[in-house]
């Protein structure tokens, strides 16, 4: 009777210690997913910035040749209104 008990208390232990072993293993499994995600929305977040710090605004810009080029009193009121 005794080695019975001894074997079902081993099988006991075995099942308990695997069965912790695979719950360990998806929570380090769920932690690992987690911390992906962190580290590709970092990565992205970081693309991100970079791209719009090498941005550079870009705004069409009349350029006259005032020196080269007369005008009349009303075509330069017109060109001083601004924008």
């Amino acid at each position: 009777m005794s080695s019975s008990i001894e074997t079902n208390l081993l099988k006991s232990i075995e099942t308990y210690l695997t069965d912790r072993n695979n719950r360990l293993k998806e929570e380090i499994y769920l932690q690992m997913i987690y911390f992906q995600k962190k580290l590709t929305r970092r990565c992205r977040q970081s693309q991100t910035s970079s791209l719009t710090e090498q941005m550079i605004g870009v705004s069409p810009q009349v350029i006259l040749d005032v020196l080269h080029h007369d005008f009349n009193s009303a075509e330069l009121e017109y060109l001083s209104r601004g924008k």
